[in-house]
């Protein structure tokens, strides 16, 4: 007779497709077809429940033949041993730090700016030039409204605040589109509103809290 038991590891597991005992027929029921050998074959699922992500687990499993036809029933036992490892632990961003602001703050709190100068598009700003821009009325320029929201998510920036990849990749975008253009009342720049909309409205999600990934509101 044969039995077979396993160590399912802990976390796991590991059901046999026949679970046993395995008994052997008498050696007349043998034939030369199959080499007058008793072979039994069956197969385990091994099922991850909860076990830790990360990690290298040992599975041991034990065959122990018993005779019933000797006048002690003789054991003999077979070990063999199988690695399995689980998939790597999620990274987990770390929590977001800081928190945003949005243009009105700014503008009415121009002593709590991280920076008295900025860049938009390729021109530099004083602050006093900047609070104008941020003053300013779009009157259906999108350049004005899309330095409105560029100047307050550059500060929330320079604050430290949480920027993911997809805001930081619209602040480049948008001075990439600003460039050398200078903006009103500084300047005569102008941008159809239609080719700034789309990064208006990702920059004010930033500013607002609201970006996926990136820092919270103030609660201003």
């Amino acid at each position: 007779m044969v039995t077979d038991v396993e160590q399912c590891p802990a976390g796991f597991t590991c059901t046999p497709s026949n679970p046993g005992p395995f008994l052997f027929p008498s050696p007349d029921a043998l034939t030369s077809e199959d080499g007058n050998r008793f072979t039994v074959s069956f197969t385990k699922a091994i099922t991850n429940v909860n076990a830790v992500c990360g990690g290298d687990f040992a599975l041991t499993n034990i065959a122990t033949l018993t005779t019933n036809d000797t006048p002690e029933n003789l054991q003999s036992n077979d070990v063999s041993l199988a690695g399995i490892s689980t998939p790597d632990c999620p990274v987990i961003p770390p929590p977001p730090v800081g928190c945003t602001h949005t243009r009105g703050f700014w503008i009415n709190h121009p002593e709590a700016w991280p920076v008295t100068t900025l860049t938009l598009g390729t021109v530099p700003y004083t602050q006093a030039q900047l609070l104008q821009i941020l003053d300013e009325p779009t009157r259906g320029n999108g350049l004005i409204q899309l330095a409105s929201q560029l100047i307050a998510a550059k500060l929330n920036v320079e604050t430290k605040a949480t920027t993911s990849a997809g805001v930081a990749n619209d602040i480049t975008s948008a001075d990439v589109l600003i460039k050398d253009l200078v903006v009103p009342p500084v300047g005569t720049g102008y941008l159809e509103p239609g080719l700034t909309s789309s990064l208006i409205a990702d920059l004010d999600e930033y500013n607002n809290g609201d970006d996926d990934g990136s820092a919270p509101h103030c609660g201003e």
